[in-house]
């Protein structure tokens, strides 16, 4: 058995390399450097990995820094022209009220310049639209994005991404107060990219299978810190003389410079089939190798590229036009002898001549044609089953709250306090608390992949599974459990549950995208990931709708708020019947045994068909 075949696994597997075994090539070297010798080099790995993490801190969740932008569209006069004043001319008041304590006043200052604009509902309610139809627009077409990744490929979809990153950053430092009109495409593309961004950048996990989780809850741990870029910009901006435009035109500069490596790094397809690929060739350089009775080069420390199978090729072809029999090692373990072949390497030659090879465009953007794999399970077992309903009610409600916390907060500070500068310093705090999530998200990811590890030992193929899809539950408990501690914050109208609130609320957000992410990968195939992955978030996108109500009862009285907090705090408690769940051996064993059979059957019904059998009874309904 060759390399690339031992990557066959069941169709119920989540991982398709984690324990590959290499048995074709020499037996002077060990399976682990034979393995690393044939995948991408290492240092190419580490390079994607550390560019896109990069890439996705000042990119993915860019527009959640909206209350620092926002201040500073205000700041910039976008949108003034609605206000029933727009000379916004600072009266002897608002200076007293600005710093009582400053003894001298710059009537140019910026954070003086803010007061008496404060008020200004219309140009307010312009600018929070865009924002809102940003963040719909985020979840919204998530699911088209996860579906474009499996048919057009990764390099496609991030180069798409990469230029709507570049637009939407250019219209952002091209508005001014005579333009305001291009803050609304510049915002609805930011938050257009973030989430597809996010789930086009957890492909790279792939490249380091026995930390896969991990590195997916390293991009959500991103995706969660990324607000605090516009609040890092809005400091400058305040305190060094930032301009705006040079601000946010250098967002658009970045975003130009990271369009290389997602043309010529990232694979056309996935990661995957490009690992898949450089196996196989590792397979068909050993078997040369090992035809021509030569030993390999220990020296080479990457994988075999074109150019070293083109050398073995040519001598080969040497040998052949000199009618010399080559030996081709017979792949049974057992067996040791050397079977005689010739190879007609001139034919070979002159057919792949005749296939005209495509233009620079084509190969970049043109994903790798696979050859169907029939051992593969259709979507619709992962997405019908209960397992995932469970899981996505489960997330939707979270994702729900966030934006209702976010979205409320001003209600709830303004019950707390009357201190316009305490409350923005619960805002600061918010915001700069949020990189926290680089740090949190990857521990929950961690605490799968050991228990995936673990579970690659059982030799039960059903334990294994059973296994895998209970290494959720701890992750997910916790996240339920820290959703819980920051809705029972919001009975309590101090600055003390205001602050407990926000250490909820931080490590909520760090955990639940990335936990949610991470566990659909381990628990489902792994060709279904992307495109569960865009459709979870796109239904959560529409649950998040809920949040509207809710916002509405709130803001009439007291008695609102208490209501929307308890309703809230049920829906918190159901949610925990999904880590419970998991909990339970015999309910996941039993989902797992449905899933199998039903994927069985619609497998064995398309076989079936294509044959022009007998329609095969579903075995459920027996």
């Amino acid at each position: 058995m060759t390399l690339a075949n031992n990557l066959h696994v069941s169709p119920y597997d989540g991982d398709e390399k984690d324990n590959v075994q290499l048995e074709s090539c020499p037996k002077t070297a060990t399976n682990n450097d034979e393995y690393q010798k044939a995948i991408t080099p290492r240092s190419m790995r580490y390079f994607i990995l550390i560019s896109t993490i990069i890439e996705s801190i000042i990119f993915s969740g860019l527009i959640f820094g909206w209350p620092a932008l926002f201040y500073m569209l205000k700041n910039e006069q976008i949108y003034s022209y609605l206000c029933p004043n727009n000379n916004y001319s600072v009266d002897d008041d608002d200076i007293d009220d600005f710093d009582i304590n400053q003894t001298t006043i710059n009537p140019n200052d910026k954070q003086l310049q803010h007061y008496g604009r404060d008020n200004c509902i219309p140009q307010e309610n312009i600018l929070n639209m865009a924002f809102t139809i940003g963040i719909f627009s985020m979840g919204f077409t998530s699911f088209a994005w996860g579906f474009l990744l499996e048919s057009k490929g990764l390099r496609f979809v991030r180069i798409a991404l990469n230029l709507l990153i570049s637009v939407g950053c250019f219209l952002l430092s091209i508005t001014d107060s005579d333009t305001s009109i291009r803050i609304i495409p510049a915002i609805i593309i930011l938050g257009l990219v973030g989430v597809p961004l996010r789930i086009a950048n957890m492909q790279i996990a792939d490249f380091f299978p026995l930390k896969r989780s991990t590195i997916i809850t390293l991009f959500s741990g991103a995706f969660s810190a990324s607000p605090v870029i516009f609040v890092l910009i809005k400091y400058g901006y305040d305190n060094w003389s930032l301009s705006y435009f040079w601000a946010t035109f250098t967002l658009f500069l970045t975003s130009i410079t990271l369009l290389p490596l997602n043309t010529f790094c990232l694979p056309r397809l996935s990661v995957r089939t490009r690992e898949k690929t450089l196996l196989k060739r590792y397979d068909e350089y050993c078997a040369k190798i090992e035809a021509l009775d030569l030993e390999m080069n220990k020296g080479k420390p990457h994988f075999i590229n074109n150019k070293m199978l083109k050398t073995i090729t040519d001598q080969m072809n040497e040998q052949e036009s000199n009618k010399l029999l080559l030996q081709q090692p017979d792949n049974n373990a057992n067996n040791t002898t050397k079977t005689p072949i010739i190879v007609n390497f001139s034919q070979f030659q002159r057919e792949k001549e005749t296939v005209r090879k495509p233009n620079l465009l084509k190969r970049i953007f043109k994903p790798v044609k696979t050859a169907d794999n029939e051992n593969e399970l259709p979507l619709r077992v992962s997405l019908i089953s209960i397992s995932f309903l469970m899981h996505q009610l489960w997330f939707s409600w979270i994702n729900t709250y966030m934006v209702l916390y976010s979205g409320s907060m001003a209600l709830w500070l303004d019950r707390v306090t009357d201190d316009d500068r305490e409350k923005g310093q619960f805002t600061q705090t918010f915001g700069l608390v949020q990189v926290s999530a680089l740090i949190i998200a990857p521990i929950a990811g961690d605490v799968i992949d050991r228990i995936v590890r673990r579970a690659q030992h059982i030799q039960d193929a059903n334990g294994r599974r059973l296994m895998q899809a209970q290494s959720g539950f701890g992750p997910v408990l916790f996240t339920t459990l820290t959703l819980l501690g920051a809705v029972i914050c919001r009975f309590f109208d101090t600055s003390i549950a205001v602050y407990l609130s926000i250490a909820f609320i931080t490590i909520l957000r760090a955990l639940f995208i990335a936990v949610a992410s991470a566990y659909l990968r381990v628990r489902y195939p792994a060709n279904h990931f992307n495109r569960l992955n865009g459709i979870m978030c796109t239904i959560g996108a529409f649950f998040s709708l809920l949040q509207f109500p809710l916002f509405y009862f709130e803001s009439k009285s007291h008695l609102g708020a208490f209501q929307v907090n308890s309703v809230c705090a049920i829906l918190t408690v159901l949610c925990l019947l999904n880590p419970l769940s998991l909990r339970i051996g015999s309910i996941q064993k039993r989902l797992i045994d449905r899933e199998q059979c039903y994927g069985k059957y619609l497998m064995q019904n398309k076989s079936n068909t294509i044959n022009n059998n007998n329609h095969v009874v579903n075995p459920i309904d027996n």
